[in-house]
């Protein structure tokens, strides 16, 4: 992390940019951006930190997915400060054979410096597979972002008018002469979030964004056809869709991916909308 916050602090420094100008821009609270650039990690899931990295590399013209690389490294060998230098320190292991000859040449010594290197390696290697199991165990726990069809939040919003549906389909059919809405020529997304959240947007199948919002911060996205929506957090965010309330698009923090939202969905939502407004009449 030292490393990525060294560069992301020479890139801004270089542009000529204050903290607070990233903080406006991408939308990333200061505090947060003043933990990257000291190595600090923020106290938040990785995956939103990882997401706050990309943002900021982005915008002062750094490249990401390689920033990100950093993190997934394996650290480097212990280091030993001298004289305000730091220097790698390698610990030697002495085999058998060479205890036994700093020794006088006494092969008894010899046998048990051995025998402790054994029992040392021993040790070593049950710590490793209790290890390995412990961590298999949580990776089986931790279930991967799901990827979910607007289907599901859909029928959530039609079983709200289904009572009334159903006393509509007993009343006479509609009069002559209504017609039904006419439909727009484009959609309207808002997100209002309560809490930070990490948002992915796929607009018409060809733009792109990705947005990190803070809580109670409102959003608005307009496409022409569809949306695919992707957040780090299903129950931080809210959505409104033509002004059709669709609530969040999930009831836990863990992520969900690529929920669409088309015109198709809207006619549902609006021919549900007018079963109810048939019912009461």
């Amino acid at each position: 992390m030292v490393i990525i916050g060294e560069q992301l602090r020479h890139a801004r420094e270089i542009q000529g940019r204050s903290i607070e100008d990233i903080s406006a821009v991408t939308r990333i609270n200061r505090k947060f951006l003043d933990d990257l650039e000291h190595g600090r990690i923020p106290n938040l899931p990785m995956t939103y930190v990882r997401a706050l990295i990309k943002s900021y590399a982005q915008e002062v013209g750094l490249d990401g997915i390689e920033l990100l690389k950093c993190i997934d490294q394996p650290q480097p060998e212990t280091e030993a400060v001298v004289d305000g230098h730091s220097s790698a320190v390698e610990t030697p292991v002495s085999s058998p054979i060479e205890g036994a000859m700093s020794n006088g040449g006494e092969p008894e010594k010899g046998k048990r410096h051995q025998g402790k290197v054994l029992v040392l390696l021993s040790i070593l290697l049950l710590m490793g597979f209790v290890i390995s199991i412990v961590w298999l165990k949580r990776e089986r726990e931790v279930q991967p972002a799901r990827e979910t069809s607007f289907s599901e939040v859909i029928k959530e919003q039609e079983s709200k008018f289904t009572p009334r549906a159903q006393m509509a389909d007993s009343l006479p059919p509609k009069r002559p002469g209504i017609k039904n809405a006419p439909r727009p020529d484009s959609l309207t997304l808002e997100g209002i979030a309560s809490d930070t959240v990490w948002v992915h947007m796929v607009i018409d199948s060809a733009k792109t964004t990705e947005h990190t919002l803070p809580p109670l911060y409102r959003m608005h996205w307009k496409a022409k056809k569809s949306f695919l929506v992707s957040v780090g957090n299903a129950a931080g965010v809210s959505f409104t869709l033509n002004g059709y309330k669709l609530g969040q698009l999930g009831t836990s923090r863990k992520p969900v991916k690529n929920v669409a939202l088309s015109f198709e969905n809207l006619a549902k939502l609006n021919q549900a909308k007018e079963q109810t407004h048939d019912g009461q009449h």
